[in-house]
C-alpha cells in the first residue's frame, strides 16, 4: 500500500511541475523577452494540444494504475471509455437536435478565423442582445452531455 501512495505522490509532483513550467513559459513574456515569447507561444501551440498537462497527468495515472494494480486497469479503461463515448454522443445529439441554435452562432466574429485579442480580454465577444440566449444554449449543451454521460455510465 505504501508503494501506491508513493507512486501517486511522484506522479502528482511531476504533473504539477510540468504544468507550472508550461504556465510560466506560456504566460510570462518577461522571462524570455517579448519576441522570444511570441515565437515560443507559437511553437507551443503547434507542438502541444490544448490541456496537455492534464493529458500527461491522466496518462501517468493510468500507467501507475497498471503498474500497481494491473487487474483493475481494464475496468478503469472501460469506465474512461464510457465517459468519453457518452460525451461524444451527447455533443452530437445536441448538434443534431438543435442545428440552428449552436453556441458559436451568437458570436460577433467567425471564430474559425482566429483571434488577436489583447491579454485579459475575451477571445470572441457575444452579440449584446443574445448574451442570455448564448448562456442558455451553453447550459443546454452541458445538460444534454451530462445526461447522456450519466445514462451511459450508469446503464452499462
Amino acid at each position: 500500500m505504501d508503494k501506491v501512495w508513493l507512486l501517486i505522490l511522484v506522479v502528482s509532483v511531476i504533473a504539477i511541475l510540468a504544468a507550472g513550467a508550461i504556465y510560466l513559459l506560456w504566460r510570462t513574456p518577461v522571462v524570455v523577452g517579448a519576441v522570444a515569447y511570441a515565437s515560443l507561444r507559437l511553437v507551443m501551440e503547434k507542438m502541444w494540444p490544448r490541456l496537455f498537462a492534464w493529458i500527461l497527468f491522466s496518462t501517468l495515472l493510468f500507467a501507475g494504475l497498471f503498474f500497481v494494480h494491473p487487474q483493475q486497469a481494464a475496468v478503469a479503461y472501460y469506465k474512461f471509455a464510457l465517459v468519453l463515448g457518452g460525451a461524444v454522443v451527447g455533443y452530437w445529439l445536441d448538434r443534431s437536435t438543435f442545428p440552428y441554435a449552436r453556441p458559436d452562432g451568437f458570436l460577433k466574429d467567425f471564430w474559425q478565423k482566429g483571434t488577436s485579442e489583447p491579454l485579459n480580454q475575451a477571445d470572441f465577444e457575444v452579440v449584446e442582445e443574445y448574451k442570455t440566449v448564448y448562456a442558455l444554449v451553453m447550459l443546454r449543451r452541458a445538460i444534454i452531455m451530462s445526461a447522456v454521460i450519466l445514462g451511459v455510465t450508469l446503464g452499462l
